[in-house]
C-alpha cells in the first residue's frame, strides 16, 4: 500500500528532530588551586608589583647580605659640646628681666638696633654672655661710633657674645670651649670662676623665656682658636 505524501513528510521531520537532539560535548574545567598554591600567588603578586614596563624591582633598604640588622645608622655628633640643651626655666620675658638687672640694657639695646634681638633672639632659646654696660663703654667713644654707623660690625659685635640652646654654669665648668653664633672662646674657671678667654662671669644663670643670661666683666672683641 503506497504511503501518502503527508505521512512521509512526517517521517522526514521526525528523522530529522532525532538527529539534532544530541547532548552538547562538556568543556573540560581545569582542576582548582589548593589553599597552598593559591597563598603562594598571591604572595608573589603582592612582593612583585609589575607596571608596563615590567616587574619592579625591590627598594634598596641599604643592609648589606651580611648585615645582621637593618636598623638606621644615627651618626654621632662631632662636637659634643655643640649638641647644647635648649629647655628654659623662665616664663619672663627677656626685656623685664633685663630691666631688673640695670647694668646690661646697653647690649640688648644694640641688638634692637642691628636687627639681632628679633631675627635670632626670638627664634630659639639662647645662652647670652652680655658684657656690663660700663665694659661696653669701655671700648671708647671711636670704638662705639663705628659699631653704631655700621650695623653689619653691631651685628658682628652682638653674636660674639651668643651662643645656641642654654648653657648653664654647671654645663660650663665641664667645657674647655664656647661656640659663639660668630666665632669661638676658650673657656677656663679658677677658683671656681668661669673665665671666657679673659672676660669673667660675674653674674650667671639669669633665667629668662628666651635663654640664660650670664654677665661678663668686659667684651668679647677678638676671634681666639680653643
Amino acid at each position: 500500500m503506497r504511503r501518502s505524501l503527508p505521512a512521509i513528510a512526517l517521517i522526514v521531520v521526525a528523522l530529522l528532530l532525532g538527529g539534532c537532539a544530541k547532548q552538547p560535548e562538556t568543556l573540560a574545567t581545569p582542576p582548582a588551586e589548593t589553599p597552598k598554591a593559591q597563598g603562594a600567588a598571591n604572595s608573589a603578586n603582592a612582593t612583585t608589583p609589575v607596571t608596563k614596563g615590567g616587574p619592579v624591582n625591590a627598594p634598596n633598604t641599604g643592609a648589606s647580605k651580611g648585615d645582621p640588622t637593618d636598623k638606621p645608622r644615627v651618626a654621632k655628633p662631632l662636637n659634643a659640646e655643640k649638641a647644647v640643651p635648649i629647655a628654659v626655666k623662665s616664663t619672663a620675658e627677656l626685656p623685664s628681666v633685663v630691666a631688673a638687672q640695670k647694668d646690661i640694657g646697653l647690649f640688648f639695646q644694640m641688638a634692637q638696633e642691628c636687627g639681632v634681638a628679633k631675627d635670632v633672639f626670638e627664634a630659639m632659646p639662647h645662652t647670652f654672655f652680655v658684657p656690663t654696660d660700663g665694659a661696653i663703654q669701655a671700648m671708647g667713644t671711636d670704638a662705639l661710633g663705628r659699631l653704631k654707623s655700621n650695623k653689619e660690625e653691631m651685628k658682628a659685635f652682638v653674636l660674639r657674645h651668643v651662643s645656641n640652646g642654654t648653657l648653664r654654669k654647671a654645663d660650663l665648668v665641664k667645657m674647655q670651649g664656647i661656640p659663639m653664633l660668630a666665632q669661638g672662646y676658650p673657656l677656663s674657671v679658677k677658683d671656681g670662676t668661669v673665665y671666657v678667654d679673659t672676660s669673667k662671669l660675674i653674674r650667671s644663670d639669669i633665667e629668662t623665656k628666651r635663654g640664660v643670661i650670664h654677665v661678663l666683666d668686659r667684651t668679647l672683641n677678638k676671634a681666639v682658636a680653643y
